[in-house]
């Protein structure tokens, strides 16, 4: 028993896992804002766990949603792809903390124009099939 529970912690810990690394919004003109999100994947494994999920098609892409604002371009919900986790990412340590060399990977961009007053709250939020949910909010 001991033996399975130790597999199914490491396996656990090994799982995809969303973020939201940055968000950003940047004032274009009087009440029009550039919003900027980059979606993660902190996790070792990939946000499709296997190559056979995508050829069977039975996992969905990542995708990042917008709320808050009227969209001027872009599409409320866009469909960033699939993230590779560590395992598929060059990586080193510098100063205790863990870097890629290959992040890109790991990491999409989502970018919308919208309209909105200053003082609103917007919300972009990331929605993975296996790897969960994140969500961050910026004041414009």
């Amino acid at each position: 028993c001991e033996h399975d529970t130790k597999f199914n912690l490491r396996y656990i810990q090994a799982m995809p896992h969303l973020c939201v690394d940055s968000l950003s919004a940047r004032k274009v003109s009087e009440g029009v804002y550039e919003v900027t999100a980059v979606i993660g994947n902190l996790g070792y494994l990939p946000t499709n766990l296997t190559e056979s999920a995508m050829t069977n098609k039975t996992v969905s892409p990542v995708k990042a949603v917008l709320s808050g604002g009227t969209l001027i371009s872009g599409k409320e919900e866009q469909e960033l792809g699939h993230l590779q986790g560590y395992s598929q990412t060059q990586t080193g340590a510098i100063y205790g903390n863990l870097t890629t060399f290959a992040s890109a990977k790991a990491r999409k961009k989502a970018v919308w124009l919208i309209k909105a007053k200053e003082g609103t709250t917007i919300t972009v939020k990331a929605v993975s099939q296996k790897a969960g949910c994140a969500e961050a909010q910026i004041t414009l």
